[in-house]
């Protein structure tokens, strides 16, 4: 994202050049004058051209190109918005919405910038391009020192409350004539969740530095009337959750095909409105590929955790690790293996955890749709639960995972596509009240670069 006078004409010049689909209006009078290296020419000519048509988007790239030559990035950023607005043809609010991203980045406002750039994505006037355009946005997005990062989704559920199915509890098959009030049974809804994060580098490059995030989610139930007709006084707002996580973090690439990153995060989550819980993790990943078409990575945590006003506190060691391959075909496949152990004074939160996943995603798309799947199997053991008071057995969970996800590529805009996803998940434990089925559809928004 250089800036150099020159850098300005060639950019100027390659925009105006530019053909493809539809091609390119022929060079104004004052972009010919930027072209022989006259500067002061070509403004002179705009200035011209503007005073017989204000709207005259050739002229106002001019302007705003000559801003950014002279470090002008205020009134570059205001000429080329306009040039944006006025803007007839794919072409003339491509080269528009780069030259806003220019002028906005060499003012300091790195949000600003990645904003213009997915437009200029989104007017793109040919596959060429939008490539261009994401490359700027992803060069861009490594330098900045400021990142943001958004998420939504919508998924509608028989379990929106993860409460239990059978009303009445069982332990091992065998029933206790415990009988779970109606807020706790399985209720039908949909949940709608927002993520919002944000992280800015405190020192260094995007190669080694320091920086310091903020992640924030909140959700929305939404009880059907069949769920008010189990449970009439239960509530969407009693199983909303929210959460805070603030993280300080420290990354490096340690050589040309690894990279290391590590952290302190700590965070509040909350429920129906009240605190719930407090957790505080030290983390640390690394990331080396192994070759031009193979990636592994392998993390580790450990995270204690206390809940508000309950039992004592606890203490979770998660080791994760993962590998991708990208195949001849473009198509890539993933596995990731997942173990953890809790400990804790309160022998009912002591547990272990084995995951494993497998991934496969289509490297071309179909009919406009980018395809992905997953699968995996997930066990967790409680040695005790309920202090032992049903028994010794313990708790034994077992769930069954899929999804495919169905990218609307056609549907994007400003680089956020909508996402599809047909999820299923299957637990069985010896404990009733854990025990779940759930099969349904979900949409969320995801950056498609």
């Amino acid at each position: 994202m250089a800036t150099s006078p020159a850098r300005i004409v060639a950019l100027v010049l390659a925009l105006v050049m530019m053909t493809g689909p539809g091609g390119a209006r022929p060079p104004s009078p004052s972009e010919q004058a930027m072209a022989a290296g006259d500067m002061q020419r070509a403004r002179q000519l705009a200035q011209q051209q503007l005073q017989v048509n204000p709207n005259d988007t050739s002229a106002l790239a001019v302007l705003a190109a000559a801003d950014l030559a002279q470090q002008r990035p205020k009134a570059a950023r205001q000429n080329a918005s306009k040039a944006f607005a006025a803007g007839e043809t794919h072409h003339d609010r491509f080269v528009a919405a780069r030259l806003a991203a220019k002028s906005a980045h060499l003012g300091g406002q790195p949000l600003v910038a990645q904003y213009w750039l997915r437009r200029a994505v989104h007017v793109a006037p040919h596959p060429q391009a939008e490539q261009v355009a994401i490359a700027d946005f992803r060069a861009l997005r490594r330098v900045s020192p400021l990142h943001l990062s958004f998420a939504a989704s919508f998924r509608p559920s028989a379990n929106v409350n993860n409460g239990a199915e059978n009303p009445m509890l069982s332990i091992d098959g065998v029933p206790t004539y415990f009988v779970f009030n109606d807020a706790s049974r399985a209720l039908p809804g949909a949940e709608t969740r927002l993520g919002l994060g944000l992280r800015y580098r405190l020192a260094g490059t995007e190669k080694r530095g320091t920086d310091l995030g903020i992640q924030m989610t909140q959700s929305a139930i939404f009880l059907t009337d069949r769920a008010r007709r189990i449970a009439p006084m239960a509530r969407g707002a009693d199983f909303a959750t929210a959460s805070v996580d603030l993280q300080l973090s420290r990354y490096a690439e340690i050589s040309e095909r690894s990279f290391l990153r590590g952290g302190l995060q700590i965070g509040q989550s909350w429920l129906a409105g009240d605190a719930y819980a407090r957790r505080a993790k030290l983390d640390a990943a690394l990331t080396h590929r192994l070759s031009p078409v193979v990636q592994a990575r392998l993390s580790m945590a450990v995270e204690r955790q206390w809940r508000i006003g309950a039992s004592p506190a606890a203490t979770a060691l998660v080791v994760d690790s993962a590998a991708e391959r990208k195949l001849a075909s473009g198509d890539v496949i993933g596995i990731r293996f997942t173990a953890g152990k809790t400990v804790s004074d309160d022998a009912n939160q002591e547990n272990h955890s084995l995951a494993s996943e497998l991934r496969y995603v289509l490297g071309d798309t179909v009919a406009g749709v980018h395809l992905s799947g997953t699968l995996g199997l997930a066990l967790r053991d409680y040695p005790v639960f309920f202090g032992g008071v049903f028994g010794d057995s313990g708790r034994q969970d077992k769930t069954a995972f899929g999804s495919i996800d169905l990218s609307l590529t056609r549907l994007k805009a400003l680089g956020f596509e909508p996402v599809i996803s047909l999820e299923g998940r299957r637990t069985r434990s010896n404990v009733s009240r854990f025990e779940s089925n759930s099969l349904g559809l979900g949409v969320r928004i995801k950056s498609s670069f």
